[in-house]
């Protein structure tokens, strides 16, 4: 009957033990996974300012030209592999749309025009910056 007891006793300790570490595993792996996606949506911001710093570079540089400046500059197709939009609002406002999450920056000069995702031209005029002149959204 000892012996039975003794199998008994060991048989539980273990049931007891391995879902002691299976919660434990289960814990670790929530907290890894969650820090996995915070490193995702810090990897993505990071790509949208750097599009966004792109941009204003390629204002302050056609700010400090002379009138008739023409430069052809392109935006990445997708950032981090998902879809987004680009627009400047009120001459002013940069805005980067991605997954309904809007990135908004302050534009260092007042621009007019397009922006778009891809392909993009910048020019000066005057005292005007213009973006894609003449062609539509």
């Amino acid at each position: 009957m000892k012996n039975k007891n003794k199998k008994s006793q060991t048989a539980l300790e273990f049931i007891f033990m391995f879902s002691f570490m299976f919660i434990l595993f289960i814990g670790m792996m929530g907290a890894l996974s969650n820090r996995l996606n915070d490193a995702k949506k810090d990897n993505e911001q990071a790509l949208i300012k750097n599009t966004q710093d792109m941009i204003i570079q390629e204002i302050k540089l056609s700010e400090i030209t002379e009138d008739g400046y023409f430069r052809r500059f392109e935006l990445p197709n997708t950032i981090n592999g998902g879809e987004y939009s680009v627009a400047i609002q009120n001459n002013m406002t940069l805005v980067i749309t991605k997954e309904d999450k809007e990135f908004i920056k302050i534009l260092p000069f007042n621009v007019t025009g397009n922006i778009i995702v891809g392909e993009n031209n910048i020019t000066k005029k005057g005292d005007t910056i213009i973006f894609n002149i003449g062609l539509k959204k």
